[in-house]
């Protein structure tokens, strides 16, 4: 009928018959190439992964990766992957439909295919091993190619990247939420806490995904201390003025939010623990009570992520690495 109406219902016989056959042809050839398409061609994704920096190129030249990561190819072929490490760092691995540890990598495209490549900065992360604020300090100073939060997690001691929490709802005015989550990087007995923001807020105080805010429990003043670590200089950011790279020690921006008066305890009433004023500039203590949501920092059904619910999905799309490919 479709094919009739297109042609005509009352045009003459002949006319029809030759419609006819122009329009057969017509979709037959449209439905050819587009299922025909669909099915002889596959995806070819690359990723690059790890703290060191280089390229990833096809012998072909289609692809040229960080730049263009994605191609597709006709089924039944053959490419080679190429791993160029920067200067200053070294190729790991393939990781994928691609493995091993030579930099080469020759592929057979019989379906969608799938290769990250890793990269490790030359000669590794020094490891942090002095918490103290001027411990940290020494440490950045010593060690200017840290200058990411990425690098920095790196260089703590495993058990604070074992004990990581992430953080999807914050009611405080530092940015928390499902799109934008913040980590916390606690020690094993959570006397040091280290919180690392993924976005950039002007709102106070200043979150910046190169601020890491460093909670340090002080048994000599009895007292959460709260410092802020800059890895990279920060410009000014609404109220809060620009930043440099070092530790900001018992940063007062902190304390107008952890200590327990909210403001610095320069009354002639001492502590909470008796010690005069003066002495502990103020007395905070960790916010967690602000967050209903604590154990696992998950918002969600009280704590817990059901099998085929939104939250489920949600949290499969965070944490696949494609998701963060661009």
């Amino acid at each position: 009928m479709y094919i009739s109406t297109l042609c005509g219902m009352h045009a003459k016989a002949v006319w029809r018959v030759q419609c006819k056959n122009v329009v057969v042809s017509f979709l037959l050839f449209f439905s050819t190439v587009l299922f025909a398409s669909a099915a002889t061609a596959a995806n070819l994704k690359v990723m690059k992964t790890g703290l060191g920096g280089g390229t990833v190129t096809t012998a072909s030249g289609t692809i040229n990766c960080g730049v263009d990561c994605s191609q597709f190819y006709l089924l039944g072929g053959s490419e080679v992957l190429a791993a160029t490490p920067a200067a200053g760092s070294t190729f790991v691995r393939w990781l994928g439909d691609c493995s091993g540890t030579t930099a080469t990598c020759p592929l057979s495209i019989t379906s969608n295919r799938s290769v990250r490549a890793e990269f490790a900065i030359a000669g590794g992360i020094p490891a942090l091993t002095d918490f103290s604020p001027l411990g940290i300090q020494a440490y950045l100073a010593a060690n200017p190619s840290i200058n990411t939060p990425a690098k920095f997690i790196a260089a703590l001691p495993v058990e604070y990247r074992r004990n990581w929490v992430l953080m999807s709802r914050s009611e405080s005015l530092q940015t928390g939420t499902a799109q934008n989550p913040r980590i916390l990087l606690p020690s094993g007995n959570a006397q040091r806490v280290f919180s690392v923001g993924t976005s950039t807020h002007s709102s106070y105080p200043g979150s910046h995904p190169n601020a890491v805010e460093y909670m340090q429990w002080d048994a000599t003043e009895k007292n959460f201390r709260f410092h802020e670590i800059v890895l990279t200089n920060i410009g000014v950011m609404g109220s809060v003025p620009a930043r440099t790279r070092g530790v900001s020690v018992d940063d007062s921006k902190c304390t107008r939010c952890h200590s327990t008066q909210n403001v610095l305890n320069t009354s002639s009433s001492p502590g909470t623990t008796g010690i005069p004023p003066g002495i502990v500039k103020a007395k905070s203590k960790p916010n967690w009570d602000a967050y209903d949501s604590w154990a696992g920092m998950l918002p969600f059904n009280r704590d817990r992520i059901y099998q085929g619910s939104v939250e489920a999905a949600a949290f499969r799309t965070l944490f696949n690495p494609w998701t963060w490919a661009n």
